[in-house]
């Protein structure tokens, strides 16, 4: 279930002037901001079996707009994460579940943040282990086809410059799970 980009000039990088793209010291990758994305078509959707998923997302902050992941067709996300919002502040982070729901929260600018987006039959959408304000669910019987790393849709649209050292996607109710898995997360990057 490995996300590509065959064309090499949208590719996003690892390693950048002869150096390994890091953030917190871990190796990340890095979109340019202009064209780099990747995706995964189908079998996202598949694992999730339009019932439940659970994302675990390691980024870094940033006073950008941009979409750091989607997930939808072509045409529409029914979940994505953005940074700056509609041109909002400096530091804003979204959640935004079948487009409807969002739930908006200050994150900041500078450092390493953990995302965590949780959906059932509601969801739940969490930055640093603290629950944002809203639930932003995500309508389990919408039909997706695309899950996209760094941009929305075909991919260019609302890309992004931040670095991201991991990202980790369970097609289930990881819910029981969730707090031992940002520890986890927490401890090995230093995040909170």
């Amino acid at each position: 279930r490995d996300l590509v980009q065959e064309t090499a000039d949208s590719q996003p990088k690892i390693v950048d002037g002869g150096s390994l793209v890091t953030l917190g010291g871990k190796p990340a990758i890095k979109p340019d901001g202009s064209n780099d994305f990747m995706q995964n078509f189908n079998s996202v959707w598949d694992t999730i079996t339009n019932s439940a998923f659970s994302c675990f997302t390691v980024a870094e902050k940033t006073s950008t707009s941009g979409i750091l992941w989607s997930l939808g067709t072509s045409t529409n996300e029914d979940a994505d994460w953005l940074m700056k919002p509609g041109g909002g502040n400096p530091g804003d982070v979204e959640y935004r579940g079948s487009r409807i729901n969002t739930a908006i929260t200050a994150a900041g600018t500078s450092g390493i943040m953990l995302l965590t987006a949780i959906d059932v039959t509601s969801g739940k959408a969490f930055i640093d282990g603290v629950e944002m304000t809203n639930d932003a669910s995500v309508s389990p019987g919408f039909t997706c086809d695309r899950f996209t790393l760094f941009g929305r849709r075909t991919g260019v649209s609302g890309t992004i410059t931040q670095a991201l050292p991991e990202i980790i996607f369970y097609g289930s109710d990881q819910s029981s799970n969730r707090v031992d898995i940002e520890t986890n997360m927490n401890n090995f990057y230093t995040i909170f």
